[in-house]
């Protein structure tokens, strides 16, 4: 069978991929693909959809968590568009906030929302008058601007698009998602009840019409429980206090009473386990229209200020904590003062709607065990097909290193230690003919080790306060100049960026980033033994492994490429952990930079040492 593909012909190991995930559309299936950093999983997912979706009227949504994966996915489908000739169109949806004409970058995604319906209310968003008064159901007029539209173009390429008809840029995508057959989102987009409904109506698309394909699947359990949580800090409600008389409402000691009570339940531990009633309890010493006046507060300010407002954030946190789902309620003791959580733990609340569509393809490069993924997203075993990809690449061309010296067990962590990891750390990058990336469990033992040693080539440290630019530009630095990149596993560097330029030849992963021990980590593990009699492993351990694992594949890309990944810490070679090497050759050592170095001189015309 011929495939829908951009390049001349796919590689051996991605025409496998492309005919299994062809076959699992075919029969209706839930697919879920292990394959390795560099296996060209992009490609081979659109060309499957976009070749049996051809002729049909089902959609293909690719669904990734990240913006900057966008590009790849648009990249993909114009590609096929242009060498194949075919009649394909793809849209790319961002967030309302970041398509919006106006200046909405002082407002967080409730203001936005909040001050784009007052506009739209009021009809005095002019963008979005003009949208509702054009014709979208005069033919040639909508023939003008889909040919001008074309195949496909990058949300900022369609805000300039729209711009030049003045119309606002998200309803009128939503408007060309009826002509397209590839909506390019993030998973809220498909998986949130109040997102989806409104955009597949205005499409005219249907859940049971769609081949979706989640990128970064092994993601989608922790996003989508992220965005069923709530949270409440002492500063919001301080803030929240202010903006109450600022508009002449009665400020009812929020601040005070909320931290009296905060303080009582901690008494003198850093976090406690609540329940729902005990926040009510607090809330009856309020007036009844708490909610209603926050609500008109954050209101006003968002108007008059232009700004996000934490009145609203407040309101839409109280009106939300009584809500029945499954979750953990957590006080807790910050720097500062004290936050208020409720933590989901179920997030097959929304991601068993997979079940109801034409087939979905979840994929990623680091999504065993098939089992956990299965049971966490709720899954239908009936119609569960999975596949696990051996690596593309030469054997040669990449060695695993176990380092045994030390080890990041929190009952280990001590300056002895510290100064061993950073020791070695030393010797790793002087035996390395090029860039160095290090990823830590955690900023903490980052910044304990990092300032211990004595690297002479430059060191770039990832902040647990860098914004996105920040990162680009951090990024960049490494990437002109070399040298030692440091970040954290689990964190943006480590994750959905990929070094395709030989930047990087040794990555060193310090430690396995399992998550401390907390009140909402010990929920998870009680619900999902209860749940599946495998709370330990897939509330604690297989995420933490997965982390290591994702942080490892950083510099893959070609099949010519060359690294060296070492894992330090001991545990890697237990059996809990060592899972993740599949049948790949690893080397056992107290010395990893013997190894590193003996690898780059047999591998490298820049001789070391």
């Amino acid at each position: 069978m011929e495939f829908l593909f951009r390049h001349e012909k796919p590689r051996k190991f991605q025409l496998e991929l492309i005919r299994d995930i062809y076959s699992a559309i075919a029969g209706g299936k839930i697919f879920l693909a292990n394959a390795p950093t560099g296996s060209g999983k992009t490609d081979a997912a659109l060309s499957a959809a976009l070749t049996y979706a051809a002729n049909t009227n089902l959609t293909v949504f690719f669904l990734t968590p990240k913006i900057s994966q966008h590009k790849i996915a648009l990249d993909v489908v114009s590609g096929i568009a242009k060498r194949c000739n075919e009649k394909i169109r793809a849209i790319d949806l961002v967030g309302r906030r970041h398509l919006c004409l106006l200046n909405s970058s002082e407002y967080d995604n409730e203001s936005f929302y909040h001050f784009c319906e007052n506009k739209r209310k009021r009809k005095s968003c002019e963008p979005y008058n003009n949208v509702r008064k054009f014709d979208f159901s005069n033919e040639k007029k909508m023939e003008k601007i889909v040919e001008e539209y074309g195949v496909a173009r990058s949300f900022i390429e369609a805000i300039e698009f729209a711009a030049a008809y003045q119309m606002c840029p998200y309803e009128l995508l939503l408007r060309m998602g009826k002509f397209s057959n590839v909506i390019i989102a993030d998973y809220y987009h498909f998986l949130v009840p109040q997102i989806r409904d409104g955009l597949l109506a205005r499409m005219e698309k249907r859940v049971e019409d769609s081949i979706v394909i989640i990128d970064e699947a092994h993601n989608l359990a922790s996003r989508v429980r992220g965005y069923l949580s709530l949270t409440a800090t002492d500063r919001m409600i301080g803030r929240a206090e202010k903006e109450l008389r600022m508009f002449g409402f009665r400020s009812e000691k929020l601040y005070d009473k909320f931290s009296d009570w905060a303080n009582e339940a901690l008494g003198k531990k850093e976090e406690v386990v609540i329940e729902k009633e005990d926040l009510a309890v607090l809330l009856e010493e309020f007036s009844p229209e708490l909610v209603t006046n926050l609500e008109d507060a954050g209101s006003s300010y968002i108007n008059i200020r232009a700004k996000k407002s934490a009145a609203l954030k407040l309101a839409i946190f109280l009106s939300e904590w009584m809500n029945d789902i499954e979750c953990v309620r957590i006080i807790k003791r910050t720097a500062n003062g004290f936050k208020i959580s409720r933590k989901s733990l179920d997030p097959a609340v929304l991601t068993r709607k997979l079940n109801e569509t034409y087939s979905t393809i979840l994929m990623s490069g680091t999504l065993q065990p098939f089992e956990m993924h299965v049971d966490v997203l709720g899954l239908d075993k009936e119609r569960v097909e999975a596949k696990d990809y051996p690596s593309p690449f030469p054997e040669r061309n990449i060695i695993n290193i176990i380092a045994t010296s030390a080890t990041t067990r929190y009952s280990k962590r001590n300056h002895e230690t510290y100064a061993t990891i950073a020791g070695e750390i030393e010797k790793i990058v002087e035996a390395t003919p090029g860039g160095v990336a290090v990823f830590f469990p955690s900023y903490n033992v980052m910044n304990e080790v990092i300032p211990l040693t004595n690297i002479p080539k430059e060191v770039h440290m990832q902040q647990s306060n860098m914004g996105p630019h920040e990162i680009r530009a951090l990024i960049g630095r490494f990437s002109e100049k070399g040298g030692v990149l440091c970040g954290v596993q689990g964190g943006s560097l480590a994750e959905g960026v990929d070094f395709c330029n030989e930047e990087i030849k040794t990555i060193v992963i310090v430690g396995v980033g399992l998550e401390e021990m907390s009140a909402e980590i010990e929920a998870l593990i009680k619900y999902y033994e209860k749940k599946f009699q495998k709370g330990w492993e897939y509330a604690y351990l297989y995420p933490g492994t997965i982390k290591a694992l994702q942080a490892a594949g950083r510099a893959r890309r070609k099949e010519s490429d060359r690294v060296a990944v070492v894992y330090f810490d001991e545990r890697f070679r237990w059996k809990n952990y060592k899972w993740i090497f599949g049948h790949a050759h690893v080397v056992t050592t107290a010395t990893p930079s013997r190894y590193v170095k003996d690898f780059w001189n047999k591998n490298s015309n820049l001789k070391i040492g």
